[in-house]
């Protein structure tokens, strides 16, 4: 992927960015959507895993909070590219020194 990226010219770059954070934010905000349903479900019932008895809403509370900080992130990467940062760049650097 990085070789595409690197091949094309820097506003087709911003492009290929793009559109790699809305499907990011698409992705995370079903993730974040059905992890909050869940959640509350799992809560409400009470429920526990089978052998160690550890609450199973801990576990959907967990995915909830993690997609809604890579939801952040890619909000944070879509502004990156309308504003000029060093923060995200668009191809990674992959060379070694000796």
């Amino acid at each position: 992927m990085e070789l595409l990226i690197g091949a094309v010219s820097p506003y087709s770059q911003k492009l290929l960015s793009l559109f790699y954070c809305a499907s990011g934010i698409f992705i995370y905000f079903l993730l974040a959507r059905h992890g909050w349903e869940e959640f509350w479900f799992d809560y409400e019932l009470g429920r526990v895993t089978e052998y160690l008895s550890l609450p199973y809403w801990a576990w959907t509370g967990t995915m909830f909070v993690i997609s809604v900080i890579l939801l952040a992130y890619y909000a944070l990467r879509i502004l990156a590219v309308f504003i000029k940062t060093d923060a995200f760049t668009h191809v990674e650097s992959n060379i070694f020194e000796d």
